[in-house]
């Protein structure tokens, strides 16, 4: 199983199920009894990255000690290896048998930061896979050596390189949580706790900004219009997966993802009368849990909202970037939030 994300990619045998999406990512072996987290960390990009990793490690070091008390650990040098540096610790004990953790991270910042993970490895009862700790090392060694921090880190640098210039052309509104304002702007919000803001793609990675940022005063007109115009066009290309769905109450929906510009659908001008022609009825209302998925349903009542909560479970639980379980009302003029959420 390969997993890819915009912090870190990771390489697991099959079998190895995700349990959790959201930092930290977990995932889970029943076969095995093993279980594997990664945890992304960002330090200062003028940081000394042999000292990075060795402070992440102690944080894990001291979390470790408090969690499994009982538990011998030896800690191994900083290595050098491919375009970054890795700190170890190892544990041994009872629940789990043994317990290992590689901070990872780059030799060279990417921005503003330096950027690294923690992978960390617990073995349980022993039911199949490596069950002495030579063979748990040797596995883990194998998936540290498949982890990959920031995978996109060309296409950030591309955005990164951008400076003072901004390509119209690849803008797209973007919905932003109050975690990610800064403190001095001035923001647009959208409802349940979102705002207004826009990306500019560079294929892999994107530059965030906010809607008083600014680069976007040099557009010929409205940014929101340019973006939603550039969205627009990349659902009629098909970069945005568009599905329906029947739920066993008879209710119908619509499904926006699991791109990353899925959310940002919430935007399109004509939302909802194209999701009227599919699902028979021009009273609809959106929420977007995540950056990942975009729900349109019918309006109904609150009583066929809960039970259609109950059905999108999954999608509300989890998601890479959480945005909100709010409802938004959809309208000839775009969307505005209902007092009520699905979760």
């Amino acid at each position: 199983m390969r997993w890819v994300d915009s912090d870190f990619a990771i390489e697991l045998p099959d079998g190895f199920v995700v349990r959790r999406e959201r930092d930290p990512f977990s995932a889970f072996s029943d076969s095995w009894q093993c279980e594997v987290t990664v945890g992304s960390w960002k330090a200062a990009h003028d940081a000394d990255p042999v000292s990075a990793a060795k402070n992440l490690c102690d944080g894990v070091h001291r979390a470790a000690l408090g969690a499994m008390p009982a538990h011998v650990f030896v800690r191994s040098d900083v290595v050098r290896g491919s375009g970054r540096f890795v700190a170890g610790l190892t544990g041994v004990g009872v629940e789990p048998a043994f317990m290992a953790c590689r901070a990872i991270v780059r030799d060279a910042p990417l921005g503003d930061a330096l950027p690294g993970v923690t992978v960390s490895f617990y073995k349980y009862a022993d039911a199949g896979g490596p069950d002495d700790l030579a063979g748990f090392l040797d596995f883990c060694e194998r998936v540290v050596a498949s982890v990959v921090v920031v995978p996109d880190a060309a296409a950030v640098e591309r955005a990164l390189g951008q400076g003072g210039k901004l390509d119209p052309s690849r803008l797209y509104p973007f919905l932003l949580t109050a975690a990610r304002l800064e403190a001095d702007s001035v923001a647009e919000p959208g409802g349940h706790g979102l705002f207004l803001g826009f990306a500019e793609d560079h294929d892999g990675a994107a530059r965030i900004l906010h809607a008083d940022a600014p680069l976007l005063r040099r557009l010929e007109g409205s940014p929101l219009a340019v973006a939603t115009l550039n969205l627009a066009r990349a659902v009629a290309d098909g970069k945005v997966t568009i599905g329906l769905g029947t739920a066993p109450t008879g209710q119908r929906w619509m499904v926006f993802g699991p791109q990353w510009l899925a959310a940002s659908c919430l935007f399109l001008p004509d939302l909802r009368n194209f999701a009227a022609a599919h699902l028979g009825t021009n009273d609809l209302c959106a929420c977007v849990p995540h950056r990942d998925v975009l729900v349109v349903f019918p309006t109904g009542d609150e009583s066929t909202r809960a039970q259609l909560a109950e059905h999108f479970e999954p999608w509300l639980r989890e998601g890479r970037k959480p945005l909100s379980t709010g409802i938004f009302l959809l309208s000839d003029h775009g969307f505005e939030p209902l007092g009520e959420s699905l979760g």
